[in-house]
């Protein structure tokens, strides 16, 4: 079932749960139109904020940043799946580049299948149902929340941020994109802008499509990727440093020796790392260890390992900002009872690992790499 069909689904429900709904609340639950900017230069809407201009500070011991990764996801969540490649990198200007808001979650259900107050915080604000505000507010604030717990142990991460706002009229070589939802022959709306979150200590900025959870196309990925290329002032990046290439998340349907995952927008970002030179150095495509293809290898440090999961996996920044999104029982590994989701600190039998795995295309690994 596609996203239209599902979204009346979820329409529907949400209506019978109405009565559940406070007073008032009501409006929370509605999705804001799409921006119908098509300026040519771009503008920016900011909350009390200043100009999106600002570029790439001092890092890490006042050391000004030498280059700056990208790192592409999919969703708010996906970043530890090549975080062997994020961490202890205080010369690097890591600039995440989200594709979508992760907005169509069951666990945003008005009941919240995933959450268990007993073990984990909850989302703020409370989700009233897929396709809300209020969904997408709360995995974006899970995400930001989650960066900012990383960065407590590793300082190069981005940790502090300051709300741009709104980039609209961002300026691409490539067409805008055409978000497709249910029927991938029709475009559903163009959309020319991002949000942008950029870190106070100069170590990163965060810059956020919304170019459909579930529906993300590599044709997508690819303008996304290129539109934050052109547009680096606009999107808090220095223009004057290099780049040093990109990473993108995980995703593999044939090899047998790595966790099978096939989620149609992780296969959309490895497509396009794959297939389309844009023009940023290496692309490096988080795969399966038993991927021919696969020519890098990182291991994410016990630091950073135990600040996401902790020593047992239920304690830790990931349980904690993500918790509420985990709602199986059971292990797949283990078949044990678990409240959060799991690290494989040994093979790739879980979507997280320690050892992660990457198909180079378009150049040699940038010094990143392991």
């Amino acid at each position: 079932m596609r996203a239209r069909s599902r979204r009346a689904t979820a329409t529907a429900l949400l209506a019978a749960l109405a009565a559940l709904v406070p007073a008032g609340a009501a409006s929370a639950a509605t999705t804001p139109p799409p921006s119908s900017s098509a300026s040519a230069s771009p503008s920016v809407t900011a909350p009390a904020a200043p100009s999106a201009t600002a570029t790439a500070g001092t890092g890490v011991g006042g050391a000004r940043p030498s280059s700056v990764l990208y790192v592409v996801l999919p969703h708010p969540d996906d970043e530890f799946e090549v975080w062997s490649q994020v961490q202890d990198t205080p010369d690097v200007y890591k600039v995440f580049v989200l594709l979508t808001h992760g907005e169509e979650s069951a666990n945003c259900l008005p009941h919240l299948p995933g959450y268990d107050p007993a073990v984990e915080p909850g989302p703020s604000p409370l989700p009233l149902g897929p396709w809300t505000t209020t969904c997408e507010e709360a995995r974006l604030n899970s995400w930001r929340d989650f960066l900012s717990d990383m960065s407590d142990t590793d300082p190069s991460v981005p940790g502090t941020f300051r709300d741009r706002g709104r980039v609209d009229g961002l300026a691409s070589r490539s067409a805008p994109a055409c978000r497709r939802d249910a029927d991938t022959s029709t475009c559903a709306r163009r959309d020319r802008g991002a949000r942008l979150w950029t870190d106070t200590g100069g170590h990163g900025s965060l810059v956020v499509f919304d170019l459909g959870d579930r529906d993300l196309t590599s044709q997508e990925v690819v303008w996304a990727m290129r539109t934050v290329r052109d547009n680096p002032t606009e999107l808090g990046i220095d223009p004057s440093l290099p780049s040093r290439g990109v990473v993108g998340s995980y995703a593999n349907t044939d090899h047998a020796g790595g966790f099978s995952y096939g989620h149609p927008d992780h296969l959309a970002v490895s497509d396009a790392l794959v297939t389309t030179d844009l023009g940023l150095g290496p692309q490096l495509a988080a795969t399966a260890h038993d991927d021919p293809r696969a020519t890098v290898t990182g291991v994410v440090a016990t630091t950073p390992l135990v600040a996401a999961f902790g020593w047992d996996g239920s304690t830790g920044a990931h349980a904690r900002r993500y918790g509420w999104l985990w709602r199986e029982d059971a292990d797949a590994v283990t078949s044990g009872r678990v409240d959060a989701y799991q690290v494989d600190r040994e093979g790739q039998r879980r979507l997280f690992h320690v050892r992660q795995h990457f198909r180079v295309s378009f150049g040699p690994p940038p010094p990143t790499a392991v």
